[in-house]
């Protein structure tokens, strides 16, 4: 999923979902937190 003007992406991984975006070459991730509801 692509969140739009962000140029981000929400992904599921091994602890669960995360944000991941490209900036100046690097990949920045965080965490998201489990009580935020899923993307309709």
């Amino acid at each position: 999923m692509t969140l739009g003007n962000l140029n981000a992406e929400v992904r599921i991984g091994q602890y669960g979902p995360y944000l991941a975006r490209e900036e100046n070459g690097d990949r920045r991730t965080t965490n998201l937190p489990p009580t935020l509801p899923p993307p309709i």
